[in-house]
């Protein structure tokens, strides 16, 4: 209502401003038909516009009705089926009270009885298969139980070779090591290293002797 009003506003201003205009300009000494065209021009455009909403409100309203309308249905539907429900669940508590009580073992068995009939039934070509393959599993135990022989075997084997190079190795690192010295042999060493020095100072000292001699 307040958007329709400042549009009335703002046309009725536009109206005065061109009529004022009009006015200043001396055009109704001219011609008086202006402003009977200009006032005729502005009327149709206002009452244009407000066919143009009177039609927006119209259709808004009837979307408003139309979206009510399937609510109420929506309701009404779900009222209905919650009554229907209800009075299924009646009918059925009024059966139950109106049979002789059973047993609970009796109850049980009934159910059970129950999901074996809700069970899908295996066809006959399933059977078939399933058996062929029962029986071809029964014929291939002997061959796996000698595969399974021969693997360990051939495990067995591999470990002893694994062993014997294990050993060979050992041997071989014992062999090349070098036999440790005695105490009583690295003695005798130095001794000899010692009288080896004093041999060369020996000969040193029979060298110059004889240079000596030589020159004298």
């Amino acid at each position: 209502m307040i958007f329709s009003i400042i549009k009335n506003l703002l046309l009725s201003i536009v109206f005065i401003f061109t009529l004022v205009k009009i006015l200043s300009f001396n055009i109704v000494k001219r011609n008086g038909d202006m402003i009977i065209f200009f006032t005729l021009l502005v009327s149709v455009v206002i009452l244009i516009k407000k066919i143009i909403n009177k039609l927006s409100n119209r259709k808004l309203e009837k979307n408003k009705e139309s979206k009510f309308i399937i609510e109420l249905r929506k309701k009404i539907s779900e009222k209905k089926s919650e009554k229907l429900n209800e009075s299924q669940f009646n009918v059925e508590e009024r059966k139950s009270e109106q049979k002789p009580k059973e047993s609970k073992l009796i109850v049980e068995k009934k159910l059970e009885e129950r999901k074996l009939e809700q069970k899908p039934k295996e066809s006959k070509l399933l059977v078939k298969i399933k058996k062929s393959l029962e029986e071809r599993k029964l014929e291939q135990k002997p061959f796996d139980e000698l595969k399974n022989k021969f693997e360990e075997r051939n495990w067995n084997k591999t470990k002893e070779s694994i062993l014997l190079f294990e050993d060979e190795k050992k041997l071989k690192e014992r062999i090349l090591e070098k036999p440790k010295e005695s105490p009583l042999l690295i003695e005798i060493n130095k001794l000899k290293e010692r009288n080896s020095k004093k041999i060369v100072k020996l000969e040193e000292m029979k060298y110059l002797n004889s240079n000596l001699i030589s020159s004298s």
